[in-house]
Parts: C-alpha cells; structure tokens; sequence
C-alpha cells in the first residue's frame, strides 16, 4: 500500500469511525507488531507463514464480527 501501513490505515479507519474487521498479514516476526493491531481492535494477526486452516478461521471470524 503505498504510502500508508496497515497500522496507519487502522488507525485512520478507527478515527473516521469506519470499524470494520480487520485481519493483518506479515511476514514480520515482531510479536509486539501483532499485540498492537489486536490491543487496536484488529481481528487477527497472521504471521507468514500460515496455515490455510489459520486463513479460514481468521476470514471467519471477521464476518462473525460485522
């Protein structure tokens, strides 16, 4: 995404209050990257790489969130 993070797009989303589910994707390793998305309201934080199981139980429980 140029020119924005997922973080930031989050961040922008909460303040325009547009929430939505929110499932992240990274390939960094950083635990605290997926403790801050999930302390800011994100659904999940898959870290690369995962599990077609773990992609469908994450997918799933953002449309359980809508």
């Amino acid at each position: 995404m140029p020119g924005m993070s997922g973080p930031e797009l989050q961040r922008e989303l909460t303040r325009r209050n547009q929430p939505i589910p929110i499932v992240f994707i990274t390939a960094n390793e950083d635990s605290s990257e997926c403790a801050r998305v999930m302390d800011a309201g994100a659904v999940s934080c898959l870290i690369k790489p995962f599990s077609e199981t773990a992609l469908l139980r994450a997918v799933t429980k953002a449309i359980q969130t809508e």
